[in-house]
């Protein structure tokens, strides 16, 4: 006998039944982040150098005696408030409106003057828990057990220590993850609600410009984020909604040069150095033929193999370290130089992929006075990242099949689709593919194995939420594949 198919009020049950879930799983999220972040022990990451940048510009710093003794071994919870901390570092990152919001949080937290860190850890969390939330209602149009998915998965991979501990630091790495997945969500949003325009257009546009400043490697992807811009432009019936969507990319286009141009000098030496005499030199067989090849000075030869902070590393300002490698370096040359030897490439993105679906394991988790040895990680929540290491590709030669496969798949799933919104959503999808295929290479080449494990917390995010995708879309298409309704209403 065939099955019936289920009535009204069954279907109604059963769409109340996953609105309670959907809401089960939001409060889930905030209750694991709750008790990561604000209960003792509390969970966070020590500093290894970079607090100041960002701190400073908001009168805070180390309490006095502080700083060294923390410094990658723990996790420092309370810091001074003084002017006489201020300190502009020049490095301009979205991460600073998060401490912004984080400053009227503080006296909620703090009951003795002092700045107390898991005030950005509410703040961070307040914008995870928006992202969630959109992600709840963007699946709204699709089928219940992608809703279920997209529940399960959202608390499986985005409340795990490896991305949660930031949420408790000074880095700028809390921002990349909040504000890609609110352009995440915000572009699911734009997709099934208005394609044609619309409110959703600007908080993607926003959402996306903060995603970019985040931090300098990100900036690439504005090319892909102002391409899909361009497309949502080119299906616009009238002139005036296709202007607006040039103008969205020339936006982000104008965004992602500001915040490459507004890269501080140290900061970007600092990545010369380690490119070209760490990264590259440090794994050569020949290092002056290398040299020359860059056009760069032979007696440069003696620094191969070190980074900005070895004992033996001139400094920056050394007058003739600048004349013979800062001021002549270019990029071009050691992207020309690697198209010219692409087994050294792709020996530099295989020592980069070996660590980059790894939990960072350099800096501590917890305070002094929690009681554990220097370094400790914390190992709740941490069920998702021990995976991941376990089973996640760990060369370049997998990863780049994980790469090739998702997008041929993809390209199939276009080619068969009609609809619009199906394929704008496929478009997407394939952008986060390239932007984190273009975040892999530029950490490959630029930061090498120096601190790979942090530097790829972004990249790590892009994967996890193309699994979630990819999860999502197979439970859809076997759906289909029975006969039910159309996965998401058309409204092109």
């Amino acid at each position: 006998m065939a099955e019936l198919e289920p009535t009204r009020p069954l279907l109604s049950a059963r769409h109340a039944r996953v609105r309670r879930l959907e809401l089960l799983a939001f409060v889930a999220v905030a209750f694991i982040l709750t008790y990561q972040l604000l209960l003792p022990p509390i969970v966070g990451m020590a500093n290894n150098g970079d607090y100041p940048r960002i701190m400073g510009r908001f009168n805070i710093g180390f309490p006095p005696g502080a700083a060294e003794p923390g410094y990658r071994k723990f996790l420092i919870r309370k810091f001074d408030v003084s002017s006489s901390h201020r300190w502009i570092s020049g490095f301009v990152t979205s991460q600073s409106l998060i401490v912004m919001m984080a400053v009227p949080l503080n006296n909620l937290l703090s009951k003795d003057g002092f700045f107390d860190i898991r005030s950005v850890g509410v703040a961070n969390s307040l914008l995870l828990l928006l992202a969630v939330w959109l992600a709840i209602l963007a699946s709204r149009p699709w089928p219940w057990e992608v809703r279920l998915i997209v529940c399960l998965l959202s608390i499986l991979f985005f409340t795990d220590v490896d991305y949660v501990a930031y949420f408790n630091s000074f880095y700028s790495e809390p921002a990349s993850l909040v504000f890609f997945l609110l352009s995440w969500c915000l572009a699911l949003l734009v997709i099934t609600k208005s394609p044609t325009g619309g409110v959703w257009w600007g908080w993607l546009l926003l959402s996306s410009s903060l995603f970019l400043l985040a931090k300098p490697q990100n900036v690439l992807a504005g090319l892909v984020l102002a391409a899909w811009f361009l497309r949502l432009g080119w299906i616009q019936s009238d002139s005036l909604r296709k202007g607006l969507g040039i103008a969205a990319a020339a936006l982000l286009l104008a965004v992602s040069a500001a915040s490459f141009a507004l890269t501080p000098l140290p900061i970007s030496q600092a990545a010369y150095h380690v490119a070209v005499f760490y990264e590259l030199l440090g794994h050569s067989p020949n290092p002056s033929s290398d040299l020359r090849e860059l056009e760069l000075d032979g007696s440069l030869v003696q620094y191969a193999g070190t980074h900005p902070w070895s004992a033996k590393a001139p400094t920056s300002g050394n007058p003739e370290f600048k004349k013979a490698f800062t001021s002549r370096f270019r990029w071009r040359r050691l992207l020309v130089f690697y198209l010219h030897h692409p087994g050294r490439l792709i020996q530099s993105l295989d020592r980069s992929a070996r660590a980059a679906l790894l939990r960072e394991n350099a800096l501590g988790n917890f305070e002094q006075d929690a009681g554990n040895p220097p370094r400790a990680r914390s190992r709740a929540f941490a069920v998702w990242s021990h995976l991941r290491e376990q089973y996640g590709p760990g060369h370049i030669s997998s990863l780049a099949l994980f790469f090739a496969a998702y997008a041929v798949s993809l390209g199939w799933l276009w080619l068969r689709s009609r609809s619009v919104q199906r394929r704008l959503l496929i478009e997407f999808t394939l952008g986060t593919l390239i932007i984190m295929a273009l975040q892999f290479l530029t950490i490959a080449v630029t930061s090498g194995t120096i601190d790979t494990r942090k530097h790829m917390y972004l990249f790590k995010a892009g994967v996890d939420v193309l699994l979630l995708a990819g999860a999502s879309g197979c439970a859809a298409g076997i759906r289909s594949w029975f006969g039910s309704k159309a996965l998401i209403e058309d409204r092109s």
